[in-house]
């Protein structure tokens, strides 16, 4: 820690972030339940107005 502290902080919270995503997978629970949601992609695109679509920029080449 004293002879390196930036690679000491990326070490602590790489072992922090493991342990956080083991806990939150350990406390995920999944029960079927029988409803079902459908997803029309076409309906979707239908009820987005033209506002809300940006042109993707053009980078690289």
């Amino acid at each position: 820690m004293i002879k390196n502290p930036p690679r000491y902080i990326f070490e602590a919270a790489a072992i922090i972030r493991n342990i956080e995503l083991d806990e939150m997978l350990r406390g995920l629970e999944y029960n079927l339940t029988g409803e079902y949601f459908p997803f029309d992609f076409k309906e979707f695109v239908r009820s987005v107005s033209d506002d809300a679509f940006v042109e993707t920029p053009v980078r690289g080449i």
